[in-house]
């Protein structure tokens, strides 16, 4: 049997650059359009957009950038061996609906599938997240980390509520919040002068399992807000 295909070309001519250009733009523009509608999700004032070539996941409110870096990251613990999830090569992202994506990362090195399912409404983003983990591997801990906007100053759970760092508190780049208690079902966040949305992070594990951490990072000139949830087994 001999395989078979067709492949079709098309040669333009212009007597000067600016059609060329023109063109050029249009086509960036048209790839980015498709790229954008392939891998984002909106209700609302709200868009959320999944790159697997950036490996990033980064949420919108009314076109203001909530989350910042990477946005999201994630990792497992595996017999006393660290995996980072985020940063492995297969991100296999599928777009069910306008509202609703899933994505799934594969861990080559221990075999480890994170799957994420993001769901907007009108009321904010849902996020259920999934390990499938062989048999023979013994699961210790899994965390992910939510990195957002430094614009957000003041945090507060249901004991305490506080700014967050200055620079002055500095660890080798990590400023740490001081929380009194770490096993808190929700932390909010606010920004000065509502710069951007308050925000209301809730957590649904068993709180015995369960650790919640906060600081701000500095790298060079940049300063991000984490959120870090480590979970045991």
């Amino acid at each position: 049997n001999q395989a078979r295909f067709n492949i079709s070309q098309r040669i333009s001519f212009y007597e000067d650059e600016m059609p060329v250009l023109q063109y050029i733009q249009t086509e960036i523009q048209k790839q980015r359009e498709h790229y954008l509608e392939k891998f984002c999700i909106s209700s609302g004032d709200l868009k959320l957009f999944v790159d697997p070539a950036g490996k990033s996941v980064n949420f919108y409110y009314k076109d203001q950038l909530i989350t910042k870096g990477y946005g999201l990251f994630s990792g497992l613990k595996i017999d006393s061996r660290p995996y980072s999830l985020s940063f492995c090569k297969d991100w296999n992202v599928i777009k069910k609906d306008v509202n609703t994506m899933r994505l799934v990362m594969t861990q080559e090195k221990c075999r480890q599938e994170e799957i994420f399912v993001f769901r907007l409404n009108a009321k904010g983003l849902s996020v259920k997240v999934g390990i499938i983990s062989p048999v023979n591997f013994k699961l210790e801990a899994y965390y992910f980390k939510l990195e957002f906007n430094e614009n957000y100053k003041i945090w507060e759970t249901s004991y305490e509520r506080s700014n967050f760092p200055s620079e002055a508190q500095t660890i080798e780049s990590i400023m740490p919040a001081r929380m009194i208690e770490n096993k808190v079902d929700s932390i909010i966040m606010r920004s000065e002068e509502k710069v951007l949305p308050i925000l209301n992070i809730s957590t649904f594990f068993n709180p015995s399992r369960r650790i919640a951490s906060l600081h701000k990072r500095r790298e060079k000139e940049t300063e991000t807000i984490c959120l870090q949830y480590q979970f045991s087994f």
